[in-house]
C-alpha cells in the first residue's frame, strides 16, 4: 500500500511538473479574436515587449522580464522612455528678462504631422507623477495664455488631447519672466507601462499556445504568431 501511494506521488508530480517546466517558446502571442488586440512578445533571457492596441489610435506599450513560479506567470513591467520616433514633442523660447516672481505662459498646441493647431487640447498644471485634476483648454487656433506663480509647487505642464500622447513639460526650472511654448502632439497615441506587476495562472503550455487565467477566472488563450 505505501509503495502504491508513493508511485502515484511520484507520477503527480512528473507529470505536474512536466506540464509547467515546459519551456515557453519564444516569439510574438496574441489572442486569435480579441477588440481592443494586444500582444506578448517572449525574448531571449526573459525579457518580454508587451503591445495594446485600443481605440482612437491609441497604442500603449510596456516591457520588461517575465517569470515563470509553479502555474503562475508574472509579467514585471519596467520603465522605459518611447523611442523619438513615438514621442510628442515641444519647443520652448524665454526672454532676457530678470525673474520676478511669476511666470507668463504662451502655449500653442500642434498635431506634429502637419502643425494643425489642436483646439480644446487640454491643459494643466501637476507634478511629474499626478495626473492634473483641473484643466484649461486651448482655443480654435490652438492656443493658451496663462500666469503661473512663483515659486511653483506643481512644476510640470500638462497637455492632452483625445487620441494622442500626452506631453508633460517642466517649467518650474524657467528663470525668465515669459516663455513661448510650441506643443507638437503625436496623433499616434503611443502611451507606456512602467512599474507594473501582471500575474496569470498559466496552462495548456505548448510549443504554438498557451492559457492565461487572470484573477477574476476569465481564461484566454494565446497563439504564437508563425513567421511567413
Amino acid at each position: 500500500m505505501i509503495y502504491r501511494y508513493f508511485f502515484l506521488v511520484v507520477i503527480l508530480v512528473f507529470f505536474h511538473s512536466k506540464l509547467f517546466s515546459q519551456e515557453l517558446q519564444l516569439g510574438i502571442y496574441s489572442p486569435i479574436y480579441s477588440d481592443p488586440s494586444y500582444s506578448y512578445e517572449l525574448l531571449e533571457s526573459n525579457f518580454f515587449e508587451y503591445t495594446y492596441y485600443g481605440h482612437l489610435n491609441e497604442t500603449t506599450r510596456g516591457r520588461g522580464k517575465y517569470e515563470v513560479v509553479g502555474d503562475s506567470i508574472y509579467f514585471n513591467f519596467e520603465p522605459y522612455e518611447l523611442e523619438e520616433e513615438f514621442g510628442s514633442r515641444y519647443n520652448l523660447i524665454t526672454d532676457s528678462k530678470p525673474f520676478d516672481g511669476f511666470l507668463s505662459v504662451e502655449l500653442k498646441a500642434y498635431d506634429i504631422r502637419d502643425s494643425i493647431p489642436l483646439s480644446q487640447a487640454w491643459v494643466g498644471l501637476s507634478d511629474e507623477e499626478k495626473v492634473p485634476k483641473e484643466y484649461f483648454f486651448t482655443d480654435e487656433k490652438g492656443g493658451l495664455n496663462f500666469l503661473v506663480n512663483k515659486p511653483m509647487d506643481k512644476g510640470f505642464l500638462w497637455i492632452r488631447e483625445m487620441g494622442y500622447q500626452e506631453l508633460k513639460i517642466r517649467i518650474d526650472t524657467i528663470k525668465s519672466v515669459s516663455t513661448e511654448i510650441s506643443a507638437y502632439l503625436n496623433p499616434s497615441g503611443e502611451f507606456r507601462i512602467g512599474d507594473f506587476k501582471q500575474s496569470f495562472r498559466i496552462s495548456q503550455v505548448s510549443d504554438t499556445s498557451f492559457v492565461l487565467t487572470n484573477e477574476d477566472g476569465n481564461t484566454t488563450k494565446l497563439m504564437r504568431q508563425m513567421k511567413n
